[in-house]
């Protein structure tokens, strides 16, 4: 039977999620069929996460039977490059997940076949440049927010880069660039795109969003939507790098997985 896919809202907050517990992460299984203990899980060959942990999310059942799912801030700390993300199974009745997160590899960003992209850079659209601040360094780096289908496909992705400009107190003037990738050759289409950019002392914001569909995932079942509401990276006084996002997929009649990544490039 067809059922609608879990909204999954994703916002910033503390770098530990609430309502979240440590466990052992289960062997997965490749079939998207749901375990004894009510998960379906990914693949088994997912690269392998430096410094791994794993834990459950709780999330919260909404009154028309979907599940709210609230996700920290991503904020590198002091020596880090690099931490990732990613949904590992989901039990859809009682509203968890396994997450699992760690130091990924270097990132493979070569265009699939069969794969579109966009890449554009964001007009200065918000906030007010800072002005009055000695500038000492620049930085740069990005959030990169894609789905997976059960054969390790990404069939969409969402990319903000920023590079920023700080003095360890203060965040200054920045710029944003979005990437937008999709699975052109399993029928997946780009239906918008954009982005935004803020400045402020606090920190350097880009933001990128996207909307994404398929029509022929699941047919003759509705089509499937992936909306990327925000993809946020923030370049803060410190020199370091956080992201937010919010996206979800919808309609769609085997799973899709949610990764993100926020790197620090330079």
């Amino acid at each position: 039977m067809h059922q609608r896919r879990m909204k999954g809202w994703l916002r910033a907050g503390a770098i530990v999620a609430a309502a979240v517990i440590t466990v052992a992460l289960p062997a997965m299984t490749l079939a998207a069929k749901p375990s004894p203990d009510g998960y379906v899980f990914q693949r088994t060959d997912l690269e392998p996460l430096g410094d791994a942990r794993s834990y459950v999310l709780q999330g919260t059942k909404l009154a028309d039977g979907r599940c709210h799912y609230d996700y920290p801030e991503v904020r590198l700390v002091d020596g880090a490059t690099a931490w990732e993300v990613r949904d590992v199974a989901i039990d859809p009745v009682r509203c968890k997940k396994i997450v699992e997160e760690g130091v990924p590899g270097e990132p493979d960003l070569t265009l699939a076949d069969g794969d579109k992209r966009i890449t554009e850079a964001i007009a200065d659209t918000d906030g007010a440049a800072v002005a009055g601040e000695a500038v000492t360094s620049t930085a740069s780096g990005y959030n990169w927010t894609w789905w997976e289908d059960v054969l390790g496909i990404k069939v969409n992705q969402d990319r903000t880069n920023i590079s920023w400009s700080y003095n360890g107190s203060c965040s200054s003037y920045g710029s944003t660039s979005g990437e937008w990738y999709w699975a052109y050759g399993t029928g997946w289409e780009i239906v918008t795109y954009g982005g935004s950019e803020y400045e402020s002392c606090s920190y350097y914001r880009g933001t990128t969003t996207s909307h994404f569909k398929n029509a022929s995932f699941c047919w003759p079942l509705p089509t499937v939507h992936t909306y990327y509401y925000y993809v946020r990276a923030y370049g803060y006084p410190s020199g370091s790098i956080g992201g937010t996002r919010s996206t979800d997929s919808v309609d769609e009649c085997a799973p899709l997985w949610m990764h993100y990544q926020v790197r620090k490039v330079t």
